[in-house]
């Protein structure tokens, strides 16, 4: 029998979820994170309490269902990405799921932040470098804690340049849609998600459905 040093017979270790949710205002986001959140809860028998980091005060319409559900809320209101790693670091003593809603103003504060120590009105590439070693500190946070994580983001729009097969000129062009966040962090959750509001015809008034699709 071969004996190696760092080669292993492989078996499944990825023990928590890590899951990214992102869309428009009033696809779902915050409403199904919470549905993710307290079936996660109950499906591990937790008698410990959900989190929830609130940037948008959206928990505040959710507590009803938690309460309806018997699971138990508890949750802070801020933007300072200081915050955020002290909250994750907290979640893991007191629970078991943690909802981060929206993870968009977490990084819009530390550019804001950045531009504002360094006297810059506007990014150039060698600023984004510290940057993205700083944010890196939640990644690895996000990725590595004893939690499962529900990641709520605003959406973007995502460009390319793109070559005309007529002519062969290229041009910037959407591509499709991403969460408005530090670029590589769309490659952290295990799974992400994106959202969307549908309104069935055009007629005022006419029933809106949400869906969400595996991306």
């Amino acid at each position: 029998k071969e004996v190696f040093m760092l080669l292993q017979v492989a078996r499944p270790e990825s023990a928590f979820l890590k899951l990214g949710i992102y869309g428009d205002a009033g696809s779902g986001k915050s409403y199904t994170s919470a549905l993710i959140a307290i079936g996660l809860s109950k499906l591990l028998k937790s008698t410990k309490s959900v989190g929830f980091v609130d940037t948008e005060t959206g928990s505040d319409y959710l507590i009803p269902m938690f309460e309806r559900e018997g699971v138990s809320l508890i949750r802070t209101k801020t933007r300072a990405f200081a915050d955020l790693l002290t909250v994750i670091d907290e979640a893991q003593e007191a629970c078991d799921v943690l909802v981060i809603d929206s993870v968009t103003h977490f990084w819009n504060e530390l550019v804001s932040s950045y531009k504002k120590t360094n006297k810059l009105s506007f990014m150039t590439l060698k600023h984004w470098d510290p940057l993205k070693q700083t944010w890196k500190e939640y990644t690895d946070r996000f990725v590595n804690s004893r939690l499962h994580i529900v990641v709520a983001g605003r959406s973007a729009d995502k460009w390319d340049e793109v070559e005309d097969p007529n002519d062969g000129a290229k041009e910037l062009r959407k591509v499709g849609t991403k969460m408005r966040v530090e670029g590589q962090f769309a490659y952290e959750p295990s799974l992400l998600c994106e959202m969307e509001s549908v309104q069935l015809t055009a007629r005022a008034g006419s029933k809106v459905i949400r869906r969400l699709f595996v991306k």
